[in-house]
């Protein structure tokens, strides 16, 4: 069946409602525009934005237990998008439904309609207390005042007052959908705005109207059925080095298959690494049936423009291959450790370079640290580690393992290489997707192996963090003081893969996203020698790597939403290091155990032959066999 090939106005099943008595009624107003939308509106259908301080809308993501976040991105250069017909979120009749608005900048709030009884309007009923009734087509809201006073206090739509800056909330609550709600099409309309449950926009100047408040209004189609969505097209990139970003004024790189042309660049780790002229191509569909090899051939300076009839039938698999140097130098980055996340479906990251994370009640980071593979597995080529509500079968085993050994509601994921890989010095490519939404906290940081000073002393690096719903990516280091140097950036996170970079060093660090700096760099030279002294630069010693998603306590990122399930994929992660920083680097182990068939014989760097790999090797030595250069491990 078409993907709109049944409307809820051409359903079978007679949809019964309530007869609507509202309490509250916000009459609609006729649209200005000269062109339609499916729903009247106030500003013309083709309005650009006009909002000086850059609050746009970027894109929504709908998440229900059935079917996990389904996002749509919009046309951040428009007012209004009409998605009705190339985007369709699935729900199951009954369940909750979140909705998370990828916005930029604050000071704005939600509004979600369904058009519940197809009758081509949208009705906002709200009882006492600003609790949508049953019959109201606005399910759920940020925040609502029901006067012009532009300091009143309002509520949301589960009733709670709203005071003060608590009214600067833009994701609202989850809804229900009705139990008995039939199987079919339905048009809803998602809406960023400032105190006003008008579905057209506010055009109110009490409060700022809609366009001059950054208003965005998108309308999409909810399929209420007990089917699970459909899997949408993914995009896979892959580089033996470096990266690919995108190519315009964007860098992140989608999810999920665009349905327009896609220009990417690629970015090197290091000068010694010839990127390619040319990139390859293929698709798998559903049946896993690969196509023909596509050869794309760079425009210019490393771009590469994608056109979208390659990007058609399944996944889609981009590869660059850059070329190797013929001799590293010692001021050249080489790669030391690596993990692309290739198992298979649904399995455990690899337990010789991963670990789960330790609980620890007295941080709000791991508080809910679980070994259940359901936060922490692999899948599709990723990492994913998620925070996730306990299911009921989980209670038992998910109680706290630590004092007070009491049930927890919830349970998050997080990997590290403690004790497996640590490493001073180098610099650190992640590839990592979130999904931003009220609570959530994932991270992707170092802690030293010694942390016998304590925290902070000890010295924490954060590569990058993201809060809440914020578009604004966040590195800091923790030292002598506790947020000792922090840096923020804007970061559009909509079904957005992101290379989240440090450069780390004797003296600085610098942070970078997509391969353009980010935050700053921080240099040990503004460092006194009495701050040095009194550990202000803690950061010559060996590190190892978390990667996490965590929830917030309610202070800087906000507690978790009951019912949401929170999310972070890591697509690779890559460290590099220089024969300086590690003269290990780049040096094969001496084999623990003899092969089948005789070894090339083993010298010492002097030529003197070795009866057998350990007969005179010392520990840390460095020998060579068949051409190669071998490190014998310390004991």
């Amino acid at each position: 069946m078409e993907e709109n090939a049944y409307l809820c106005t051409l359903n079978t099943k007679p949809l019964v409602m309530q007869e609507k008595i509202l309490s509250l009624i916000l009459a609609l107003l006729p649209a200005t525009g000269t062109a339609q939308s499916v729903f009247p509106i106030n500003v013309d259908v083709n309005q650009t934005y006009t909002n000086t301080q850059g609050r746009k809308l970027n894109g929504i993501t709908l998440s229900t237990p059935s079917n996990g976040a389904q996002r749509l991105t919009v046309d951040n250069t428009r007012v209004y998008n009409d998605c009705t017909a190339t985007r369709t979120f699935y729900a199951k009749p009954g369940e909750e439904v979140n909705v998370s608005f990828a916005y930029s900048t604050e000071w704005m709030n939600g509004y979600v309609y369904i058009d519940l009884n197809c009758d081509g309007q949208l009705t906002p009923a709200l009882a006492a207390g600003g609790v949508p009734t049953p019959a109201s087509d606005l399910v759920s809201y940020s925040f609502y005042s029901g006067n012009d006073n532009a300091d009143a206090n309002g509520f949301n739509s589960k009733g709670a007052t709203l005071t003060g800056g608590s009214r600067n909330v833009l994701n609202p609550p989850a809804f229900t959908l009705p139990q008995g709600l039939p199987e079919g099409d339905y048009k809803m309309r998602f809406k960023v705005d400032w105190n006003s449950i008008d579905p057209a926009g506010d055009t109110n100047p009490a409060n700022g109207d809609f366009m001059q408040n950054g208003g965005a209004i998108v309308d999409a189609t909810l399929r209420i059925t007990q089917k699970p969505a459909p899997r949408a097209p993914r995009l896979h990139f892959v580089s033996n080095y470096g990266f690919f970003v995108g190519g315009g004024s964007e860098t992140g790189l989608p999810d999920e298959v665009p349905a327009t042309d896609l220009v990417v660049r690629l970015v090197s780790p290091d000068a010694c690494y010839k990127a390619p002229a040319q990139i390859n191509l293929w698709t798998v569909d559903a049946d896993g049936v690969k196509s023909a090899m596509t050869t794309i051939e760079e425009q210019s300076a490393g771009l590469f423009r994608i056109p979208a009839e390659a990007m058609q039938g399944g996944d889609v698999w981009v590869e660059a291959t850059f070329e190797e140097p013929a001799q590293y130098r010692n001021t050249d980055l080489r790669l030391a450790f690596s993990d692309e996340f290739t198992g298979d479906d649904r399995t455990q990251p690899d337990k010789k370079k991963w670990k789960r994370a330790d609980h620890d009640n007295n941080s709000a980071w791991n508080r809910y640290i679980s070994t259940s593979d359901k936060v922490v597995f692999l899948e599709d080529g990723t990492l994913v580690t998620r925070c996730i509500p306990c299911p009921e079968e989980d209670w038992e085993a998910n109680k706290n393992p630590i004092p007070p050994y009491d049930y927890r509601d919830w349970m998050s994921g997080a990997v590290d290489t403690r004790g497996l890989y640590s490493f001073r010095y180098g610099r650190v490519d992640v590839r990592s997707l979130t999904n931003p939404f009220t609570g959530s906290f994932p991270a992707i940081w170092l802690l030293p192996d010694d942390q016998s000073a304590g925290w902070p002393q000890y010295g924490e690096i954060d590569i990058w963090e993201m809060v809440n719903t914020a578009p604004t990516a966040h590195g800091t280091i923790h030292a002598a003081r506790e947020s000792q140097y922090t840096g923020n950036t804007p970061c559009n996170y909509d079904g957005l893969y992101h290379v989240y970079t440090l450069e780390w060093d004797t003296t600085q660090m610098k942070w970078s996203i997509d391969g353009k700096e980010a935050y700053s760099t921080l240099n040990k030279g503004i460092y006194s020698a009495a701050q040095l002294s009194q550990g202000y630069w803690p950061f010559d010693k060996k590190y190892y790597l978390i990667l996490n998603q965590s929830v917030g306590m309610g202070g800087w990122a906000a507690y978790p939403v009951a019912g949401h399930e929170y999310e972070t994929r890591f697509d690779f992660v890559r460290i590099y290091q220089t024969a300086r920083q590690n003269p290990s680097v780049g040096i094969d182990p001496v084999p623990t155990a003899q092969p089948a068939t005789a070894p090339a014989p083993i010298h010492d760097l002097q030529g003197r032959l070795l009866r057998s790999p350990h007969s005179q090797a010392k520990s840390g030595g460095i020998y060579i066999q068949g051409g190669r250069k071998l490190l014998e491990a310390n004991p």
